[in-house]
């Protein structure tokens, strides 16, 4: 999990009176949990984030690309509706040699003109992928909302429990350039549309922020969400809707104050619902906070069927490093709907998801 999670804020203190966990208020959770919705959905996906084969719409309602109903590529004859030059099949795979003097095309990107004939955005790659994650944080103080256009990053996320080394102060690597798909709205949200306002150049790559900030209820149980892009230089126009996950409700173990033993299994118990992944995650917290620390994250992608026991072997893992009172630990359940469609050869993948924590000790 290559996130860096700002902001220093505790979340709680153990010997306070509160016998709950209220709010998050943390920056690092809003990071953590897109991070939990991208690792969701990843495992959902048929094929997962980073396999070129992928096809999947699950989750879908109502997906279509463009004014058809089949995904159309942008014009590839260099026209008015050409954001991308594609090599044509009937050609074998045949290109014709550069100018003189000229350096020849990397074969791995392809370079046009805008869609409305002005200059040109830059060369993109044979395939992108535009990524939009809503989060739902009932604990925190607001939700996130993220978009981007990269090429396709390759997550493994396995059915099964896992364990990683994380120190969420490491600096993260740097973000994928970014290309240009035209403005991004997300309607059915709480609040009005959702605008995701593009920015960037040729030189420095493009990116995508919300018009405004969002609230802790992003959406409600059951919402239909529709994506549009409008379409830009490098990625063609789409529309795209899914389902909203219901709330997560955890059941067990309570959200403040429960202490288990590392060797044992840890029952976990939540009211189910209809998802295409639901993720566990557990996370080691610095003494009488909930703020993540270096350590051992274990998490979990299993079915959403309402009860999943933690191996001790995971426990274990998790808690090594914790001193004579037990490791504080943050456990976070995430929920997540998923849709998945294609655009030419570039496809999109937009994902909903809703979070709950619980902090427990582990000894």
């Amino acid at each position: 999990m290559a996130a860096r999670y700002h902001g220093k804020q505790k979340l709680g203190n153990r010997t306070g009176p509160s016998p709950t966990i209220t709010r998050m208020h943390s920056a690092r959770w809003w990071g953590l949990l897109a991070t939990a919705a991208l690792y969701a959905g990843c495992a959902s996906s048929d094929g997962g984030a980073g396999d070129d084969d992928s096809s999947a719409q699950q989750g879908t309602q109502d997906a279509r690309v463009g004014s058809g109903d089949d995904a159309e590529a942008p014009a590839s004859d260099g026209g008015p509706d050409s954001g991308v030059h594609r090599e044509d099949a009937a050609t074998d795979g045949a290109v014709t040699p550069p100018p003189d003097g000229q350096v020849p095309p990397d074969p791995d990107m392809a370079v046009g003109p805008t869609p409305d004939g002005g200059p040109d955005h830059g060369p993109r790659p044979v395939r992108l992928r535009a990524s939009i994650v809503l989060t739902r944080t009932p604990q925190a103080d607001t939700g996130t909302a993220s978009a981007a256009i990269t090429e396709p990053i390759a997550i493994e996320a396995p059915p099964g429990c896992r364990v990683a080394d994380v120190d969420p102060n490491a600096a993260p690597p740097a973000p994928p350039r970014g290309y240009d798909g035209g403005e991004l709205t997300v309607s059915g949200v709480n609040g009005g549309d959702l605008r995701f306002r593009l920015s960037g150049d040729a030189a420095a790559g493009f990116t995508y922020a919300p018009d405004r900030n969002v609230g802790e209820n992003l959406f409600g149980d059951g919402a239909t969400l529709r994506v549009t892009g409008a379409g830009g230089a490098h990625f063609g126009p789409f529309e795209l809707s899914l389902p909203a996950p219901a709330s997560m409700q955890l059941q067990s173990p309570r959200e403040f104050g429960e202490t288990h033993d590392k060797e044992d299994p840890l029952s976990v118990r939540w009211v189910p619902g209809q998802s295409e992944s639901l993720l566990l995650l557990m996370i080691p917290t610095e003494p009488l906070s909930t703020e993540p620390a270096r350590g051992n994250w274990g998490y979990c992608v299993i079915p959403d069927s309402g009860q999943f026991d933690v191996p001790p072997d995971v426990l274990s893992s998790v808690a090594r490093g914790g001193g004579p009172f037990g490791r504080s630990v943050l456990l976070v359940l995430t929920r997540t709907r998923v849709a998945q469609t294609s655009v030419g050869a570039d496809d999109v993948v937009f994902t909903a998801s809703a979070s709950h924590g619980a902090s427990i000790t582990l000894r």
